[in-house]
């Protein structure tokens, strides 16, 4: 099951996404070795390789509390200003797949210019 959430974040910026993944109990679980995407893409229709943003993190040994951390660069936000298509993806140990939040991201012109 995924959920729809539309966000907003500015150019130039380093966002963390800090994510806890649950049971259908609300109980955190170990997601130790699980393997996350977050995809940025102009259209929703394009290609993995023509996504403007794709990042990959997998969860270290010990992540028993369901948490992770997916991050922006400064790099990856440096993006025309407008709205893009993303989704945040989960495979679990035995390779399923799992779209956790799919949605609109906006990004916004940032007025501080300074990235150094």
């Amino acid at each position: 099951m995924h959920v729809s959430y539309d966000f907003k974040i500015f150019q130039h910026n380093t966002i963390p996404i800090n994510l806890t993944i649950d049971d259908t109990s609300g109980t955190a679980i170990d997601i130790s070795g699980y393997k996350f995407w977050i995809t940025i893409k102009t259209n929703e229709s394009d290609s993995d390789v023509n996504a403007i943003v794709q990042n990959t993190s997998t969860a270290p040994a010990g992540s028993t509390d369901g948490k992770i951390t997916l991050t922006l660069s400064k790099t990856d936000t440096d993006q025309t200003a407008g709205d893009y298509y993303y989704d945040i993806q989960m495979m679990d140990l035995s390779n399923s797949v799992y779209t956790l939040f799919k949605g609109i991201v906006t990004i916004e012109t940032a007025i501080t210019g300074a990235t150094s």
